[in-house]
């Protein structure tokens, strides 16, 4: 059996209009990676197991892109008062929060939205907070309907 054709590898750094201005990959990057692939004679495994670290490593970027702009975030976020009145106290409501986080989720790239799903034991209400580099990260909290009294 002849023994297995070993091909090296060159990466390139970065340039400054690539990943260090925040600039996610796109498939020009993939079609770099497959047409180089290809003039090696690259074998289509090889090939995979290149574009799952190429994959890996552009999602590690932009983890820490998220990091380093939700850091930033919590700098430059306000104080949220609890103004509001609860049963059983204070509360702030959820459209006053985010009116007084929007500018400092803006100016770092970030964005969040819910998302809320009717289970069979109630409801499931997920945040995503998204950073412009395309990482995310969610929560979630499930509680049963209130079906008493009359609702709209």
């Amino acid at each position: 059996m002849p023994a297995k054709k070993q091909t090296a590898v060159t990466v390139e750094p970065e340039t400054a209009t690539g990943a260090q201005n925040g600039a996610q990959a796109g498939p020009e990057s993939v079609a770099m990676i497959l047409q180089s692939a290809g003039a090696l004679g690259m074998s289509a495994e090889d090939v995979s197991k290149m574009l799952d670290i190429h994959l890996k490593l552009e999602a590690r970027k932009e983890e820490r892109a998220f990091l380093a702009a939700f850091s930033r975030f919590q700098e430059e976020c306000p104080e949220i008062h609890k103004l509001d009145d609860a049963h059983n106290g204070k509360y702030a409501k959820l459209p006053r929060i985010a009116k007084a986080i929007r500018p400092a989720m803006k100016a770092n790239g970030l964005s969040f939205r819910h998302e809320i799903e009717d289970t069979d034991k109630g409801l499931r209400v997920t945040c995503i907070v998204s950073h412009v580099d395309g990482h995310k990260v969610s929560t979630s909290m499930s509680a049963a309907s209130d079906t008493s009294g009359a609702k709209s």
